[in-house]
């Protein structure tokens, strides 16, 4: 790549040899917004410049629109940054010479979705949870964690309707993000006419569900070190833990988690990325801080049909961790889990691969796996009830699924969503009793 240095409009020119729309929105960000190589630190071009350099934030979202290019561009996310006071997440050029930040204002959900070959929707951009406490469950996840509010709005009628839910039902809904960004948000439902029964419900006396149950298990926050002062503060808010900090190596890829249960009995799985790749981890939260939902956990009872569903049906890669645990390590993750030390497991990760977060692991306790949750994914539960992703086509979606023997009747519904914006959307049940909001703007 070339940088040509235009003082007078204080702005950068970058003319790669073959430019494509992601690479054309970057040639028009300002000075202020790179960080070179100075010595060992990287430093704002715009302290060499002097301080009157100047960005569009209009440039900085419609390069956010054009993020689904970045792939093509030979860009990817490698971290997060301070710039001033805001944290952003990073994208580096093929080069690994110029350092872009993209403002967390900048960061929304783009207008459309356009996944690589062969993959027909997106990571998981919002796990919805079902809370009888709103308030006790935003000063979790807002004021504990990180997250901030991007919607606060009540259901529409059309969205009601898909949902089974009467069209007089009362919803209320609650969007938070890390920093804007689009993935692993967590939308919060409380029902002014009162909650369903819990989703999950696997430990302490009296339990319907086991620990074995095939079903959503976690939702995987990624934390500072040391994890043990993020789960006092977790403790602190009303989080109980259950298990941890346990650490444990699979592949190349080393953890230490712990297992948690939040408001609305939502178990939240902690974890230090000791050493993690890049691509699996957007950035490393602030002391005390939690990431996006980085990772979804799902007891998964078959795994053949469950590789079918992701892989064949929705075309998400399952190459980073397909593995039974031996020895040490899977004792390690039974204890984790609150399984017997000696039950077979088999992680096998499902993802995006333009996107850190949004990710699903499916773990497989192989003979000792039991039923189905008492009270499957299901808008209305107490917990978590549905997991939203973007999709480009439906009705390509819903030809795949059925031609891979994966579901059945899948009507496609026009409906308002939080924004006010139309979309169509489409509901499908995993393998595990998983239950997906496909959603095509």
């Amino acid at each position: 790549m070339i940088l040509a240095l235009r003082p007078a409009l204080r702005r950068v020119a970058w003319t790669p040899s073959k430019a494509c729309p992601a690479q054309k929105r970057l040639a028009q960000f300002a000075l202020h917004e790179l960080l070179i190589p100075i010595g060992k630190q990287l430093r704002p071009l715009s302290s060499l410049m002097g301080d009157d350099a100047s960005r569009s934030r209009d440039d900085a979202e419609a390069l956010t629109s054009d993020l689904h290019t970045c792939d093509a561009a030979g860009l990817h996310r490698v971290g997060a940054t301070f710039y001033g006071d805001r944290e952003a997440p990073l994208i580096r050029d093929g080069a690994p010479r110029v350092l872009l930040v993209l403002p967390a204002a900048a960061v929304r959900y783009p207008p459309c979705f356009r996944g690589a070959k062969d993959q027909v929707i997106s990571g998981i951009e919002c796990v919805t949870l079902g809370v009888q406490d709103l308030d006790a469950a935003l000063h979790l996840y807002r004021d504990v964690c990180g997250f901030r509010v991007e919607s606060d709005t009540r259901a529409a009628v059309s969205l009601l309707s898909v949902w089974g839910l009467a069209p007089y039902t009362d919803v209320r809904l609650v969007e938070l993000s890390r920093d804007g960004y689009a993935f692993g948000r967590i939308r919060l439902a409380t029902f002014a006419d009162g909650a369903g029964p819990v989703t999950r419900q696997d430990h302490g006396d009296g339990a319907p569900d086991l620990p074995t149950a095939a079903g959503p298990k976690a939702l995987d926050l990624y934390v500072a070190p040391p994890l043990s002062a993020t789960i006092g503060i977790l403790e602190g808010a009303g989080c109980t833990l259950r298990a941890g900090p346990i650490r444990f190596v699979v592949r190349d890829t080393e953890s230490e988690e712990a297992l948690l249960t939040g408001p609305g009995e939502v178990p939240l799985l902690l974890m230090v990325g000791h050493r993690h790749p890049l691509r699996a981890q957007r950035n490393e939260p602030a002391a005390g801080r939690t990431s996006e939902v980085a990772t979804v956990s799902v007891i998964v009872a078959d795994l053949a049909a469950t590789r079918r569903f992701y892989a064949d049906g929705l075309g998400l890669h399952g190459v980073d961790i397909d593995d039974e645990l031996q020895g040490t390590e899977r004792e390690r993750v039974c204890r984790l889990f609150g399984v017997p030390a000696d039950t077979r497991v088999t992680l096998v990760l499902f993802r995006d691969p333009a996107q850190p977060s949004g990710k699903v692991l499916g773990v497989h306790f192989h003979e000792r796996t039991t039923a189905a949750l008492t009270h499957p994914m299901q808008p209305g539960n107490i917990g978590v009830n549905l997991f939203s992703t973007r999709c480009a086509h439906l009705e390509a979606l819903r030809e795949r699924l059925q031609a891979n023997g994966l579901a059945e009747h899948l009507p496609i519904t026009h409906v308002a969503l939080g924004d006010g914006m139309p979309a169509r959307v489409m509901l499908a049940r995993g393998p595990n009793g998983e239950l997906f909001e496909f959603i095509e703007r």
